[in-house]
């Protein structure tokens, strides 16, 4: 039953396969549906940087970002990185939050 809700609402994600900008993140958040939408969204988004940073290591190349080893990365700080940035920072509302994310781990967690 799990990996059918989890094929749902990936599918439904991928229905915006151009990426979420910083405007829908901020008025999807204001529900509970959309708020967990947003955060499977995060979940992809935040695996893959993960994932790919980890592949970058492995094939002896430079790491995009080193978070502290046993520091957790999760839906709660990817939100709050992509809050921080965007109230920091004069930021478009169409901007990607994956872009945002990514930027913001790169700056956070330097190498």
């Amino acid at each position: 039953m799990r990996a059918l809700i989890a094929c749902f609402l990936a599918l439904t994600l991928l229905g915006n396969a151009h990426g979420m900008t910083l405007e829908s993140f901020q008025n999807q958040r204001n529900t509970y549906e959309n708020r967990t939408r947003v955060e499977v969204y995060l979940i992809g988004i935040g695996q893959g940087f993960t994932e790919a940073n980890a592949a970058l290591i492995e094939g002896g190349q430079s790491a995009l970002f080193c978070p502290p080893d046993g520091y957790r990365l999760n839906t709660k700080n990817f939100v709050d990185i992509i809050k921080n940035r965007t109230n920091r920072l004069s930021l478009a509302k169409s901007e990607k939050v994956a872009d945002v994310l990514l930027d913001g781990l790169i700056e956070m967690f330097p190498c």
